[in-house]
C-alpha cells in the first residue's frame, strides 16, 4: 500500500547524523509514512549503517550511481518518494517530538494546503538549544501577498522545515547552492498563488554550527552569495517597490567585492545569455562607481 507521507532524507557521509534523523522518523506516531534515503556519499559509510535498518519495511535506501551534488540529491530524494506528502529532512536534522510528522502532514492530507512551512529549534553540534527560529505573523502575511519578500531575507529557514504535496511541480534548482532554499520557496509560493500554511510551533531540530554545512562554506564567500542573490532577483518579476529595494540590497552587497570580480560576473552573465542578470550587475557597478566618485 502506498504510504501517505514520504520522509525524504538526502545523505552525504556522516552516518551517525543520518541514523539520528532516521530514528527520529521511526518513532513517529499517528502517521502512515515511508523513509526514503538517497546517498550521494563518496564512501560506503552511510550504506553500511543503513543495512540493518532495511529490515524495517518502511525504509528504502538508494545509492546514487554517480554523485549528483547536494541540491540535485535533495530533488532525487523527493522524486523517489511515493506518498502524497513529501517531507524533506536533511540528514543532520531530526524531528522534534513523536507526532511532529503527523502535524506537518495534516494540512496537506486534510486538503487545506499543498505547501507547509514550520518553525524549528536551532541546535548546536552537541544538541543544545541555541534559539527557536520562527517567522513572525507580519512576515508570513507579507510573504503570502508577495512571494518576492523571501528574496531579501530567508525568514522561513532551512529545507527541513518544509513539506510539499506531491503534485507541486516546483523543485530545488541546482543552479543555486547557498540560496537554493529561498529561491525554491519563492517559486513554490508563486505556483500556489500565495497559498501555504505556517506552523509556529517548532517541530524540527536543525543543526546550525556543523563545519561541513553548505552555509559554513558560503558565509565568507561574498562573491558567490552576491552572484546568487543577483541571479534570484533577476529571475523574479519584482514590483516597483521591490525593484528599488533590490537595487539597494545588491549595491550594499557588492561593496564587499572588488570591482574586477564584479566585472567578471558581468561578462559571465553576458556570455551565458543572462541579459537581465547582466543589466543588474551593470547597474550596481555604475551606481557604486558614482557613489565612490561623490565620496572622493
Amino acid at each position: 500500500m502506498t504510504p501517505a507521507v514520504s520522509v525524504c532524507i538526502p545523505t552525504y557521509e556522516q552516518p551517525d547524523l543520518a541514523m539520528r534523523a532516521i530514528h527520529s522518523v521511526q518513532r513517529q506516531v499517528g502517521c502512515d509514512f515511508e523513509i526514503v534515503v538517497t546517498d550521494d556519499s563518496r564512501s560506503d559509510a552511510v550504506q553500511a549503517a543503513m543495512m540493518p535498518l532495511l529490515s524495517d519495511e518502511r525504509v528504502r535506501y538508494y545509492r546514487n550511481e554517480r554523485q549528483m551534488g547536494a541540491v540535485a540529491n535533495w530533488n532525487e530524494a523527493i522524486r523517489r518518494g511515493r506518498g502524497q506528502v513529501r517531507k524533506i529532512l536533511h540528514h543532520d536534522d531530526w524531528l522534534a517530538g513523536d507526532d511532529a510528522l503527523a502535524r506537518f502532514a495534516e494540512p496537506i492530507l486534510g486538503g487545506r494546503s499543498k505547501l507547509v512551512f514550520g518553525a524549528c529549534n536551532a541546535r548546536s553540534a552537541d544538541g543544545g538549544l541555541r534559539f527557536v527560529h520562527s517567522a513572525g505573523a507580519e512576515q508570513i502575511a507579507r510573504l503570502k501577498q508577495d512571494p518576492n519578500e523571501i528574496l531579501f531575507a530567508n525568514f522561513i529557514g532551512a529545507p527541513s522545515v518544509v513539506a510539499i504535496d506531491a503534485s507541486l511541480t516546483s523543485r530545488f534548482d541546482p543552479t543555486y547552492l547557498w540560496l537554493s532554499d529561498l529561491e525554491f520557496y519563492r517559486r513554490a509560493i508563486v505556483e500556489l498563488g500565495g497559498d501555504f500554511e505556517y506552523l509556529h510551533e517548532p517541530l524540527i531540530n536543525i543543526s546550525t554550527d556543523l563545519p561541513s554545512q553548505i552555509s559554513r562554506v558560503f558565509e565568507q564567500n561574498h562573491d558567490r552569495a552576491y552572484y546568487e542573490y543577483a541571479l534570484a532577483h533577476a529571475a523574479a518579476t519584482l514590483s516597483a517597490e521591490h525593484q528599488e529595494k533590490s537595487r539597494a540590497f545588491l549595491r550594499g552587497f557588492a561593496e564587499k567585492i572588488p570591482a574586477r570580480d564584479q566585472v567578471a560576473m558581468l561578462l559571465r552573465a553576458i556570455g551565458t545569455g543572462r541579459l537581465k542578470l547582466a543589466l543588474a550587475f551593470a547597474d550596481v557597478l555604475v551606481a557604486n562607481f558614482r557613489k565612490g566618485g561623490e565620496a572622493a
